[in-house]
């Protein structure tokens, strides 16, 4: 069963398949949401997903690849 939620919010296209956004993490336990970086004006996150193991989480900011081993 899922514990978290990985919701994508501010959305502006940059072409016809891709688009940036604000990532939130959303612990469904504890009703607790925040974000997965600091929320920016355009947003710089452009793809953000669960590890299989869903421990973890993967994104890429500004070109560069990042894993939060544990988002909690």
């Amino acid at each position: 069963m899922f514990r978290a939620l990985l919701p994508k919010v501010n959305v502006p296209q940059q072409w016809r398949h891709s688009n940036f956004g604000n990532y939130y993490i959303h612990d469904l336990e504890t009703k607790a949401t925040y974000p997965l970086l600091p929320p920016t004006d355009p947003p710089v996150v452009s793809y953000a997903t669960w590890a299989p193991t869903g421990q973890s989480v993967a994104f890429v900011a500004s070109n560069d690849l990042y894993v939060l081993p544990s988002p909690s």
